[in-house]
């Protein structure tokens, strides 16, 4: 599966040995991880939200957790474009102050 053309893998984890995030415009939009203590794969979903909106599913491995990812991207797409194109203009207005 191929992601829409604005949306990018990149690697958020100086750690990863690969890609694991998928970004909009820069804004982290779903992340996939390894805990430590069972090595379970697990997905954040709308992490350009507030903490209390993120969505965490846990994935049988790595490959079918990117390709879970990829999938709900490309049904979210839409939706995930008019979101980050508000934070991003609250951000650009004043509103939100950047990470420090």
């Amino acid at each position: 599966m191929e992601l829409p053309p604005d949306f990018k893998w990149r690697q958020a984890a100086s750690y990863a040995q690969i890609p694991d995030t998928i970004c909009l415009h820069g804004q982290c939009v779903a992340r996939i991880s390894q805990r430590v203590d069972n090595l379970k794969w697990y997905v954040v979903l709308d992490r350009h939200l507030d903490d209390k909106q993120h969505k965490t599913r846990l994935c049988e491995n790595q490959w079918t957790g990117r390709a879970g990812m990829e999938q709900w991207v490309i049904r979210h797409q839409d939706r995930l474009r008019l979101e980050v194109a508000a934070k991003l203009a609250e951000k650009e207005a004043g509103k939100v102050k950047p990470a420090e």
